[in-house]
């Protein structure tokens, strides 16, 4: 979810919500707001004495628990400007590494560069290309039966009725290089016996056997995200 700060009638709802007893998830869920967002602000809140059951907060309540979660003024865009061109290199690398700038930002305050993810991304943008289109090759298309492109991603969550809590469900995809004609084998797990069992069905689905397959990201599957994923329970 794209970084935002919430309006003081969002953080009022968020906190109105808490008061009455309602979970973290279910505010989540009936604010559209992301649910570690959901849990900063009410942390806040109950730092300055809120808690479920109590009376609604107040303006100067929400007024302060506002100032307690954004950072002070830090100064004119210019000099936002450069300070960010004293980390222009290390945010460059970091790019480079393929880390989401929502990352780059959690990173650059965690060191104590504290700025708006807004100046963070126009610097972004204007000085180090971020989010300009990339060059496509193209690619000499392979004759029929050579290839077959496989690849693991992320589909979602499954409330397991075995266990009652959700697991990852993964996509195993295998596309053939000439049709692009395609096969999508839903599994549990990442494994060795996972590819060996997505691989016989596909197959048998296909109907036969390409000289070789090989790994490739399908950009229609989405990619799993290192840094946020937490462990399959």
């Amino acid at each position: 979810m794209a970084y935002r700060e919430l309006g003081m009638i969002e953080v009022r709802e968020v906190l109105r919500r808490f008061t009455l007893g309602e979970p973290v998830r279910a505010i989540a869920r009936g604010t559209r707001v992301d649910r570690k967002t959901v849990a900063k602000y009410i942390a806040a809140g109950v730092a300055t004495g809120l808690c479920r059951g109590s009376m609604l907060p107040t303006d100067a309540q929400v007024a302060a628990i506002i100032a307690a979660i954004r950072p002070p003024h830090i100064g004119r865009p210019a000099a936002l400007a450069e300070r960010l061109t004293a980390q222009r290199a290390q945010v460059e690398g970091w790019l480079a590494e393929g880390l989401r700038l929502t990352k780059i930002y959690r990173r650059l305050a965690a060191q104590g560069v504290r700025i708006p993810y807004s100046s963070l991304h126009r610097f972004a943008q204007r000085q180090l290309g971020f989010g300009a289109a990339a060059v496509t090759v193209r690619v000499v298309e392979p004759p029929p039966g050579e290839v077959a492109e496989v690849d693991f991603g992320l589909l979602g969550l499954w409330p397991d009725p075995t266990t009652g809590r959700r697991r990852r469900v993964y996509g195993f995809l295998v596309t053939l290089g000439y049709s692009r004609y395609a096969f999508l084998w839903l599994c549990l797990r990442q494994d060795l016996q996972t590819v060996l069992d997505g691989l016989e069905a596909a197959w048998r689905f296909f109907g036969g056997v390409p000289r070789r397959a090989g790994r490739r990201t399908h950009p229609s599957i989405p990619q799993e995200d290192p840094d946020d994923a937490g462990p399959d329970p």
